[in-house]
This record gives C-alpha cells, sequence and structure tokens, in this order.
C-alpha cells in the first residue's frame, strides 16, 4: 500500500470508475452523432483517469481537479435531469452521473482531510 492512507485509494478508484463512465458516455454521444459530447464526455472521463492515477504521487492537485471536474459535471447533469422527462434515457444517464460526481465529491473531500500531517513540535 506504500503509505497512502486508505481514503485516497478510495478516492482514486471512485474517481476512476466515474472517468471510464464518463468516457464512455462520451464515446457513446459521439457513435450517435454528438461531437459535443465527445468533446465533453470524453475529455472529463480522461481527465478523471488521469487524476485517479496521480492521486497516489500528487494527491492534492489530483483530487482538487477531480472535484472540480465532478462539480462541472454534477452542475451539467443537474440542468440535463431538469430539463427531460422522466421515463427518458437522458434522465437515466443524468441520475447515474449525478450519483457519481456526488461520491467523487465525497471521497475527494474525505481523501483531502486524510493528508498525513507533519509532525508537530511541542
Amino acid at each position: 500500500m506504500n503509505g497512502m492512507p486508505t481514503m485516497h485509494l478510495v478516492a482514486a478508484g471512485i474517481t476512476a470508475l466515474y472517468g471510464l463512465i464518463s468516457l464512455t458516455g462520451g464515446i457513446m454521444g459521439y457513435a450517435k452523432g454528438s461531437l459535443p459530447s465527445l468533446i465533453a464526455g470524453g475529455g472529463a472521463g480522461v481527465l478523471l483517469i488521469l487524476c485517479a492515477l496521480g492521486i497516489s504521487r500528487w494527491p492534492i492537485p489530483s483530487l482538487v481537479v477531480a472535484l472540480v471536474l465532478a462539480l462541472l459535471l454534477i452542475g451539467n447533469f443537474s440542468y440535463s435531469l431538469l430539463t427531460s422527462e422522466l421515463s427518458s434515457v437522458r434522465y437515466a444517464i443524468s441520475i447515474v452521473m449525478l450519483v457519481g460526481g456526488v461520491a467523487v465529491l465525497i471521497c475527494g473531500a474525505l481523501a483531502l482531510m486524510a493528508q498525513p500531517r507533519p509532525p508537530t513540535s511541542l
């Protein structure tokens, strides 16, 4: 485990999974003819995966970028949820992306709080 706090491992796993879901959604959107889906979803997915990989080496910047991306995706999919019909595929995708984003926010915040503190001298 190389001295990495357990919460960092959890945050890295959740972030990587969310990144894969976002990347997959971007690719699927592009396959249906939406270049903005590929750029937004694919780009966010790749960045989230890179953040997940970077948590072990650069925890604070990686976690902060993952939190910002999660907030942006939550904002986008909150709007999508509010403007889509209850029984639509878009509604279901919005729910999945919102739940994933909230999971990244919670785990990322907990991981930031789990930072090892330097020893204090008395």
